[in-house]
């Protein structure tokens, strides 16, 4: 599978799911992994880059609850290196009635975040960017989905397993690209195969 035809099937299952699709709260222990790994992953691709803002999405959705916007400020420096790494990943800021909003597209599979307090040079320089249409489809409404499917594609790099959420609680460390992130949450272990049979989306 493509990239282009990875994030597209991601965009059907986010559109499909856009009423009901997000749990009434997010989970604490995603919170945590969310914020432990926006304070010192590097990006040098494309996965990477879906990782960390699958994280920064998770944490937009979770401050509808715990009113917590600290990650905003982990923004800019991902935009950077991003921008720095993988040439796919397009951006684009524009001002709506709510002010300013960066739009981050993987393939036309677009994260937005609003009033993200970057600098006006970074501002500046996104604006000259090509416009990036705002799909509509929100995706804070499947954030758990999502970020669990970009824990998938960086673990299936370390391992022959994948992470998916479980009720049963472990503390679990895995590698992921050379990078130790202690999870301690509630996951379990499922073989590859059985993860893409639920999910029905293969990696690129």
């Amino acid at each position: 599978m493509t990239p282009r035809e990875y994030f597209d099937e991601l965009n059907k299952y986010a559109k499909a799911h856009q009423k009901g699709g997000a749990p009434s709260k997010p989970i604490k222990e995603d919170i945590t992994f969310s914020e432990n790994l926006l304070k010192s992953y590097k990006i040098n691709n494309l996965k990477d880059a879906f990782f960390v803002f699958a994280a920064l999405n998770y944490l937009n959705f979770a401050a509808k609850t715990t009113k917590k916007y600290g990650f905003k400020h982990y923004i800019e420096p991902f935009i950077n290196q991003t921008l720095d790494t993988v040439t796919t990943v397009k951006f684009y800021l524009e001002n709506d009635s709510k002010g300013d909003v960066v739009y981050v597209s993987f393939f036309d599979f677009v994260f937005s975040f609003h009033a993200t307090g970057i600098s006006k040079s970074l501002a500046s320089k996104l604006k000259r960017f090509k416009r990036i249409n705002f799909d509509g489809i929100k995706k804070q409404v499947v954030a758990q989905y999502i970020l669990d499917k970009a824990k998938e594609m960086i673990n299936k790099g370390a391992s022959k397993k994948v992470i998916a959420p479980s009720s049963s609680s472990t503390n679990t460390n895995i590698k992921v690209n050379k990078k130790l992130i202690n999870l301690s949450c509630d996951y379990t272990i499922y073989s590859e195969s059985s993860i893409n049979k639920m999910y029905h989306i293969s990696y690129f």
